[in-house]
């Protein structure tokens, strides 16, 4: 007998097939082709170059926090690639310095850390002292004068590279936060310092490289931005030895007025920058050293300048308060608005179908009188034996005598007629028994069916009124608002002045000139009390007009929440005071009838009047549930002929 062979089902391969292991021999040249194509890739190379210039970086004369920060963050967020990068860039930053003597001590610093795995600041600083305390007890290492403070700004540097290793790993914010913000501005101040020391052609590349740092950070941030990277590349600088205190005033004047100059495009950054930079030109008593500053600042403005605009628009839009990330919220908005739209109207006519579905009856196969024929007929006659005589010799005859026994018992008291089935059947009184059970039967069927009848109607009516709703509201949700964002920029800066915690500050166009502001803020502190005079009043200050609150939510002190929401609209010329007089009707002593008001846009206001179809506490309840209804939807922007179709609708 031949073998039997298991033959396996067919599969589809989702893995790659693995190569069995080569048995060849690999020769030192293509293992140097490995090692060469690895050191080329692009995460190995950038961290390599940042490691480089971030390793050269000696704060106060000897000390190098930041390259060790640099591998120990890559590290800690799993990049054990880029971690060698920066590594082997710390290492020859040493060499370039001529401090080989450190290298031993990175390295003892690497591998301790590469081994342990550890996933805080803590082991970075523990690892740093015990190291730089070993060595220097075995006496491969300076004496420890700064052990502390270096092992304490490690740690506290890996704090701050963090945000720039996970944007590094693949983390794309929409907006960044103030903690990215601030540690991109230091991991940039601090590329800037390292390259103190290196010149080309007697240009200093720190020099221009934190001058064009500032000309960035004010485009894309605008004078806040601009300020905070002039001071940091600026006191960087000076504690580093790279620079002076007239370094660190040039460049925080100079990223301010730059900023102020940033709506202008580039044209308007360079001159604000340049107006900061004569601004403190009387402070630099020799004349080369301004020359000099002006050779500097010239090849920062043309690297500026090169700088593609489509890189400081795509930055710009992270950068939370400015106008692209404003108009880039805002389109995002809209198309979840777009994409909400046509759910809602997806379900509309999802409902829509339900409605027409269950209006849809089956047809009637069979007449109500052969239904009944047939029920009788197997009831009363199917075991007769002249069932073949009555119902094919004489039918005609049988059907007409059972449509007068019919309409007989269909009038209750009639007398039976005489017919002649009294002579023909041979079971008549089973039989009238059995007319009576069938017509009862299908009395009932008739009921149920017709009571069925009716709930598909209810049913096919409500499903038709929530796709009203649905439609309608998707319509709704297609009204374009305009906001007004030069307004929310300079709102948002004053409230924030006024150390106004404020979440989100929004500026609506109403028509005719008109605003309203809406305004998120935590809740008050203590004793004080920011929605009453304090919040109008600074915002009447900003917008030039006298601005009045309107409507207020909860407040977070009475219900726990964690934001309060202010809406002021400008205070009208005049007023309008409504009395309501209320009286029910037939002695009773509880009204039937509500009203309200709502203040609507453009300066108009609704009266709401509900009649409460009687008096009494139920029709109360009806006026005050139908007027709060209406009211909310007349206040959250609903068209008021919709609101009202759909409060009747759910009523």
């Amino acid at each position: 007998m031949a073998e039997q062979v298991d033959i396996g089902t067919y599969q589809v391969l989702t893995q790659p097939l693995q190569r069995p292991p080569s048995l060849a021999p690999t020769y030192p040249r293509e293992s140097l082709a490995a090692l060469v194509g690895g050191a080329l890739r692009r995460e190995f190379f950038l961290s390599s170059i940042c490691g480089l210039i971030l390793g050269r970086i000696a704060l106060f004369e000897g000390l190098s926090p930041f390259g060790i920060a640099f591998y120990s963050t890559l590290l800690m967020m799993g990049q054990k690639r880029r971690a060698w990068g920066a590594l082997m860039g710390v290492l020859l930053a040493l060499l370039t310095l001529g401090r080989a003597q450190e290298l031993l001590f990175h390295l003892v610093v690497f591998l301790g850390l590469y081994l342990l795995n550890k996933r805080s600041a803590l082991w970075v600083m523990l690892v740093v002292g015990a190291a730089r305390l070993g060595l220097s007890f075995l006496g491969r290492g300076t004496w420890p004068v700064g052990l502390g403070l270096e092992a304490l700004l490690a740690a506290l540097l890996c704090g701050v590279f963090g945000p720039v290793a996970a944007l590094w790993a693949g983390e794309r914010p929409r907006v960044l936060s103030s903690q990215q913000l601030a540690a991109l501005a230091v991991f940039a101040a601090g590329l800037v310092a390292g390259l103190h020391g290196w010149q080309v052609g007697g240009i200093a590349l720190d020099r221009v490289a934190g001058k064009a740092a500032v000309l960035v950070g004010a485009q894309v941030g605008g004078g806040g931005l601009g300020a905070a990277v002039g001071v940091t590349v600026g006191a960087l600088a000076a504690i580093s030895s790279a620079g002076g205190p007239q370094l660190l005033g040039l460049l925080a004047l100079g990223g301010l007025l730059a900023g102020l100059g940033q709506r202008l495009g580039k044209p308007g950054t360079a001159v604000g920058f340049l107006l900061g930079l004569f601004i403190l030109s009387a402070q630099i008593p020799v004349e080369e050293l301004l020359l000099d500053t002006l050779k500097h600042t010239g090849l920062a403005l043309l690297l500026f300048f090169l700088l593609p605009g489509v890189y400081l628009q795509g930055a710009a839009q992270m950068v939370p308060g400015t106008t692209q990330q404003l108009r880039s919220q805002r389109r995002q908005e809209e198309r979840f608005q777009r994409t909400l739209a046509q759910k809602l109207a997806d379900v509309s006519c999802m409902f829509a179908d339900l409605s027409d579905k269950c209006l849809i009856w089956p047809s009637e196969e069979t007449s109500p009188m052969d239904s009944f024929l047939e029920r009788l007929g197997e009831k009363a006659c199917c075991r007769c034996p002249a069932y073949n005589r009555c119902w094919d010799e004489s039918f005609l005859q049988n059907y007409w005598d059972l449509i007068a026994i019919l309409a007989a018992l269909e009038k209750p008291g009639t007398k039976m007629p005489k017919t002649n089935l009294e002579g023909r059947c041979i079971r008549r009184g089973a039989f009238l028994e059995a007319i009576g059970e069938v017509l009862e039967t299908i009395r009932l069927e008739e009921h149920w069916r017709q009571r069925l009848k009716e709930g598909q109607r209810l049913i096919a009516g409500q499903l038709e009124g929530v796709a009203e709703i649905m439609g309608s509201l998707a319509s709704q949700l297609e009204i374009q608002v305009d906001y007004a964002e030069e307004a929310e920029i300079g709102l948002a800066q004053r409230l924030a002045g006024a150390r106004v915690n404020c979440s989100d500050v929004m500026v609506r166009r109403l028509g005719d000139g008109l605003l309203e502001v809406v305004i998120q803020k935590s809740p008050c502190r203590g004793r004080e009390s920011l929605c009453g005079a304090r919040i109008p009043d600074l915002v009447t200050r900003q917008l030039g007009r006298t601005y009045v609150l309107k409507r207020q939510g909860p407040c977070p002190r009475q219900t726990g929440t964690s934001l309060c929401e202010l809406t002021l609209l400008p205070r009208e010329e005049y007023s309008l005071g409504v009395q309501v007089l209320t009286v029910a009707k037939d002695g009773k002593t509880v009204s039937g009838d509500h009203h309200g008001q709502v203040e609507l846009a453009g300066g108009k206001t609704a009266i709401i009047l509900s009649d409460g179809m009687g008096a009494g506490s139920a029709a109360a309840l009806e006026s005050v549930t139908t007027v709060s209804l209406l009211t909310r939807m007349l206040e959250a922007g609903f068209d008021h002929r919709y609101a009202l179709r759909l409060v009747n609708t759910m009523l």
